[in-house]
């Protein structure tokens, strides 16, 4: 099993923890036992560009106590546009594809071609709703 850094937070706006497991939804589990508020999976990040320790150090003017960080506008903005895009795939022909997740459960692609977006039900392809 392969550890993965995760991003939990209490509410939608509570704070974030920041921890690793090789199952981080079982551990979001085991913390919403012990957790009055509805705790929700931000990120699982499976990238190589960061570790745990790595991240905490980054953000420790946010740290509350522990592995739990105040939701700052750095984190946050952290978490969307660091993590989430930090999955690439070099194609056969040397075109570079890149894949983001969303909050809200979309999956973007974008290549030197253009950009589609997955949002369930649709498709976006460079802005336009096909």
């Amino acid at each position: 099993m392969c550890t993965k850094i995760y991003f939990i937070q209490m509410g939608d706006s509570g704070p974030i923890k920041i921890g690793q497991s090789d199952s981080p939804t079982l551990r979001m589990s085991q913390l919403q036992t012990a957790n009055p508020a509805k705790l929700r999976m931000l990120w699982i990040y499976e990238g190589s560009g960061y570790t745990e320790v790595e991240i905490h150090d980054l953000f420790k003017s946010d740290r509350i106590r522990g592995e739990w960080f105040k939701p700052s506008e750095d984190l946050i903005s952290f978490i969307k546009t660091t993590l989430m895009n930090d999955y690439t795939v070099n194609l056969v022909d040397g075109d570079v594809v890149s894949i983001f997740h969303f909050f809200d459960g979309r999956v973007g692609i974008s290549t030197s071609h253009g950009n589609i977006i997955f949002d369930g039900d649709s498709q976006i392809v460079n802005g336009k709703k096909i």
